[in-house]
Order: structure tokens, then sequence, then C-alpha cells
């Protein structure tokens, strides 16, 4: 069995470039993200896929330099786009986690004609503004208690028109946060279950862009960059993650925009 097949402990794994990687156990049991770990076994197995025929050909004694590079290019690219639909599915991932987190946390706005609900705001947000330094950190300090004012006080500051400083406004978001994910203990665990876990992939995806970036050194950066910015569009804002800096790429859409 290979190692990939099993992320129920942590693992220290020498892949065939050479590369030594400590893979720590997949972190949610329950289930929940499990497309997750199984985009973690299955950017390994195709690590192990382009490794063998990669050995092959540079094997392989019929070939000349030429058509050795001839047929490590393909190879290359299918590595390659692999890795680009993996940060993708990452990404969506991500995307996910941060919809439902925003569904718990999110500021409740109030309607336009609901005109008691904007005083009762004003009111507050006044009576903050009339209070000294000192009671203001008071009062911040006491609100950590059960059953204080600060849940309320939180949600008038942060839906204030006015800015409002930086230290209070972090600490008010703090304070609804906190209080919104308690209401709903099952979700909020569920999503931090889910933030370690796309943790976790991210991690094991960028061991296989190393793996990647070292095993085809003596392909053509220029080519295997050209490939990537030829796919789709919806891979664009990953091609970075494949080691290509973003002056490389904007010179590379330049040249392929010109015919070059």
């Amino acid at each position: 069995m290979e190692f990939y097949e099993d992320f129920s402990k942590d693992q220290s794994v020498i892949t065939t470039s050479g590369h030594k990687f400590d893979i720590p156990a997949f972190p949610d049991l329950t289930g929940a993200n499990e497309k997750v770990r199984e985009l973690g076994k299955t950017v390994w197995a195709n690590v192990d896929e382009w490794s063998g025929n990669l050995k092959s050909v540079r094997a392989d004694r019929r070939f000349s330099d030429f058509g050795r590079a001839e047929h490590l290019l393909p190879i290359a690219e299918t590595a390659h786009l692999r890795l680009l639909g993996a940060w993708n599915l990452a990404s969506t991932y991500e995307m996910e986690i941060n919809a439902r987190e925003q569904a718990i946390i999110r500021i409740p706005k109030i309607e336009e004609t609901h005109s008691v609900a904007h005083l009762e705001d004003r009111e507050i947000r006044d009576w903050w503004s009339r209070q000294s330094v000192q009671t203001r950190a008071k009062f911040m300090e006491q609100s950590r208690e059960p059953g204080s004012d600060a849940e309320r006080m939180a949600l008038a500051i942060l839906r204030s028109p006015i800015p409002q400083s930086d230290v209070e406004k972090t600490y008010f978001r703090r304070v609804w946060e906190d209080a919104r994910r308690a209401e709903s203990p099952i979700e909020a665990e569920a999503i931090q279950l889910g933030r370690q876990s796309l943790e976790w992939v991210t991690k094991n995806i960028q061991f296989v862009t190393v793996v990647t970036q070292s095993s085809f050194k003596d392909v053509p950066r220029e080519k295997i960059l050209r490939f990537a910015v030829a796919q789709d569009k919806v891979f664009a804002p990953y091609i970075e993650r494949l080691g290509f800096s973003q002056r490389e790429i904007s010179q590379t859409q330049l040249r392929m925009k010109h015919g070059h």
C-alpha cells in the first residue's frame, strides 16, 4: 500500500525526487471533508503515475536527446495541468468554507424602514463616542464576562457608517463573531475542521509542486509556461503557484497574444 492511501497517522515520506516531507495525519475523522482527503490522495497518485513515465523515457536508450525532449514535454504538461486543477479545487473548497462561516458571522443589516432599530444603534454609538478612553477600556475589559452588553455594543459599532478605530473595531468584531460561533457550536466546529483539512491538503499540494518543479528541470520553463497560459482562464490565478513569476507570466501572455 502506498503512503497516500492511508493518511490516518503522521508520516515521513521520501519521494522519487529525493525530497523528504513530513506529512501530518488528516485532521478530520468525521468524514465531512472526505473530498479534501481524496484530493490529497490524488495529487500524490498523479506523481506516482508521471514519475514512472518519466523514468521510462529517460532510461530508453533508443531516444536521441531531441526525441527524449519531445516525449518529456507531454508528461510535464500533464503533471502541471493536474497541479493547476488541484490548486483550483483547493480554492473552491476554501470559498465553500468561507461562505459557511459568513452565514454565521455576517453582520445583519437593518431595513431602511426599521427606524427604531436605526435609532437604537445611533444612540449606542453616540454614548460610546462620549466616553473617555479609560471608560472604553474598562467596558471592553468587563465585556468579556457572560451576560455583558458587549454583543449589542459590538453590533452597533460594526454597523456604524463612520469609520471606527482599528483597535475597537477589531475587538468588537471578535466579540460579535465569538458570540455567533457560540450560538452554532456544531457548525462552528465543522468549519474549523474544514479549515484544518484545507490547510492539510494545501501543504500536500505545495509538496507535490516542489517535486514537480525539481523533476522537470530539464524541460524548458518557457514551454511549460506557454502550456499553462493556454489553459482555461479558470486556472490563470494559480500559474504563479507552479513557480513562475508574475513578470514571466505577463511577458509570455504578451508574446502569445502577438503570435510569438
